[in-house]
């Protein structure tokens, strides 16, 4: 019985039962900055736009979206008088695996805004470019509904669960580094 149950799980499942810790500590991590404060908000940034530059991924829904959130994060950058940020290491990864930790951020973000909002230093209200982005309509809920159709096992649902494995290893990693 146990057999049947796992060939039933989805890599919707999988993804998040695979990357709940990692996600998890990502998200402690971030939700400890201050981003009402300059030198915190710039971290966010910073950490966005670095762990974010480098990636590609043949096939990505989000690739557009990428683009264009990677523009706003420079200008957030710039307006809070810092220098601009050089792309990581080129790192290529399965679509599919960036569309679930883009649109998870950008998830993410709708919280994370209303912290920003609440920021009474006119230069940190003035670097508002990443969170004025506009959400992708139905993006999220169109990939959940993908990733449950697809079998939680097998070579491509072993890509794409690696592969934003790594992605928020990426994270994690300029996380420290940017602090330091």
């Amino acid at each position: 019985m146990q057999q049947k149950s796992a060939l039933a799980e989805s890599l919707r499942t999988r993804l998040r039962r695979d990357l709940a810790v990692v996600h998890e500590r990502l998200d402690q991590a971030i939700s400890r900055l201050d981003l009402t404060a300059r030198a915190d908000y710039g971290v966010f940034l910073v950490l966005h736009r670095q762990a974010f530059g480098g990636l590609t991924a043949p096939g990505a829904a989000t690739a557009p979206d990428l683009a264009d959130t990677l523009a706003a994060l420079d200008l957030d950058i710039a307006a809070l008088g810092l220098r601009p940020t050089e792309d990581r290491d080129a790192m290529e990864v399965a679509g599919l695996a960036l569309d679930y930790v883009f649109l998870g951020s950008r998830l993410g973000t709708k919280v994370l805004r209303r912290h920003w909002q609440a920021a009474l230093d006119p230069v940190v209200r003035g670097a508002g470019a990443y969170f004025a982005l506009p959400p992708r309509k139905d993006g999220w809920s169109t990939l959940l509904q993908d990733l449950a159709a697809r079998p939680a096992n097998g070579t491509e649902a072993d890509r794409i669960v690696t592969d934003a494995g790594r992605i928020f290893a990426r994270f994690e990693d300029t996380y420290q580094a940017v602090l330091a």
